[in-house]
């Protein structure tokens, strides 16, 4: 040990390289001392331990041999020699690397330079760690990583967003689209389309927008609570006629100049050959002045209709409608459509048709038992249907399942609290029940009416058991036949 640093300095040779013969040592101990020292000094530099001290650079021993000394050259790292097996390596053994606070853990070492620091993984509610996006990530895509992305898909299926591409062509939605062009094409008159919160009514109207050609100019006003100027300020604005820039920089109109400028407009169109369609969303809460307003602008002139106007809402409009101060309006509906749920047999076809436009490599699927739960859930509402699969998707991706089966639907009914609606009885059905419901009636009346007159009762039973009984019939006498005598 005490001759390790002469050892040292006279180290100059490559693993594999003889170095020159020290004239004061001729025994072969030594210089396999030496090239173990190299080795273990090649492997602690490529694993990048600390050295316990600055190593001196390697020169030429003053003893050496007459041949011309090689030039001193740093030993480039190598890839280490992987172990043979049965045969072990005393020196490592005895000089075990010295452990270092600055050692790095064990493990793959791709360089000597210090590597960037990584996003850590987001660890899901069943303990599984996910990935996170490599690319700036928040502190929100660090908590949780979207199920979209775990099932392939590279949007959100069960969104509650309008876009028409989602739009899924049921029975009763192709209908109403259909009398709805019909009715713009030939301009018949006012349209009324009614069906619950949810059901699709907007993303109806943004599809056949869609597919109007170029000389149909659409306005689709989704405010409720709209004045008569508000009116008269977006139809010009969507059609138009006017800009923002204009009604917001000189003095602003009146309703009057307003309502001029809009009819001077729908006039020039005819000429142009071009029409207007003003679509309007949740029509029931519409005040009745800009309910009148719309009326006034869809009556015809000189035999033309200068706007034709649509009206969306829930089954509160009709009732709307029949106002005494809406009965013109209402007169001059022509196309009244009721917009229904999904059939039990249309919510496969619409889970498929949604995960379809939001990634074509999906990976999940739904049960048939989960599509029956799903529609008793929700009665085939669209809007009801997207929270309850969104809200399903999410937790299958917990627990990583690619199919979405009925314990997945029935937690997220729990979290939407979410119940099977009432299902109205059958006709025939409800005629029983008031069949049985009136016969119980009329034994519940004669009950009491027993108990009112329960004397006069009590006496006419007596005298119908004090009635003596009716004689038997006398019997008739049966005639009975002669003996006939015998001959002796």
């Amino acid at each position: 040990m005490a001759s390790l640093s002469d050892l040292d300095r006279g180290l100059t040779s490559t693993e594999g390289e003889e170095s020159p013969k020290d004239p004061n040592t001729t025994q072969d101990a030594p210089r396999r001392l030496k090239r173990r020292l190299v080795r273990r000094r090649r492997l602690v530099a490529q694993a990048g331990a600390p050295s316990r001290g600055p190593s001196p650079a390697p020169t030429v021993p003053a003893q050496s041999a007459p041949a011309p000394a090689a030039p001193a050259r740093v030993p480039e790292p190598v890839a280490a020699p992987e172990p043979v097996a049965g045969r072990r390596r005393p020196l490592l053994d005895l000089f075990p690397p010295v452990p270092d606070a600055r050692e790095r853990p064990p493990g793959a070492w791709r360089s000597t330079a210090p590597e960037p620091a990584l996003p850590r993984a987001a660890t899901t509610s069943s303990g599984s760690s996910v990935p996170t996006a490599a690319a700036a990530p928040t502190a929100d895509s660090l908590e949780s990583l979207p199920y979209e992305t775990f099932y392939g898909l590279t949007e959100k299926p069960f969104s509650l967003s309008t876009d028409p591409v989602f739009l899924y062509h049921s029975t009763a939605h192709d209908r109403t689209a259909q009398a709805l062009l019909t009715s713009i094409g030939t301009r018949s008159g006012v349209v009324v389309i009614t069906g619950p919160f949810g059901i699709g009514k907007t993303s109806l109207c943004r599809a056949v927008i869609e597919q109007l050609d170029r000389r149909t100019l659409t306005s689709l006003l989704v405010d409720p609570f709209l004045s008569v100027d508000d009116l008269l300020q977006t139809l010009l604005i969507d059609f138009g006629a006017l800009s923002r820039e204009d009604l917001a920089g000189g003095r602003r109109p009146s309703t009057h100049q307003l309502r001029v400028t809009l009819h001077s407009f729908l006039d020039s169109l005819t000429s142009l050959q071009a029409s207007a369609v003003a679509l309007i969303d949740e029509a029931q809460n519409l005040p009745v002045p800009v309910l009148d307003e719309l009326r006034a602008l869809s009556e015809t002139k000189d035999g033309r209709r200068l706007l034709h106007v649509v009206l969306l809402g829930e089954p509160g409009l009709l009732f709307v409608l029949k106002q005494d101060a809406l009965r013109p309006l209402n007169a001059q509906v022509a196309v009244r459509s009721v917009l229904g749920p999904l059939m039990s047999d249309e919510v496969g076809d619409y889970l498929t048709h949604r995960l379809r436009v939001a990634g074509n490599g999906s990976r999940v699927e739904f049960s048939e038992a989960a599509l029956a739960r799903i529609h008793e859930l929700t009665g085939g509402v669209p809007r009801v249907v997207n929270l309850l699969c969104d809200r399903a998707m999410s937790k299958g991706y917990e627990v990583s399942s690619s199919v979405i089966d009925i314990p997945h639907v029935d937690a997220a009914a729990a979290d939407l609290d979410l119940s099977a609606p009432v299902v109205e009885t059958s006709r025939k059905l409800r005629l029983a029940v008031e069949a049985l419901t009136f016969v119980l009636l009329v034994l519940l009346g004669a009950a009491a009416a027993l108990w009112v007159f329960r004397d006069a009762v009590h006496r006419t039973v007596i005298q119908w058991e004090r009635v003596p009984p009716t004689p038997p019939a006398p019997g008739i006498p049966v005639a009975q036949p002669l003996a006939v005598p015998r001959q002796p």
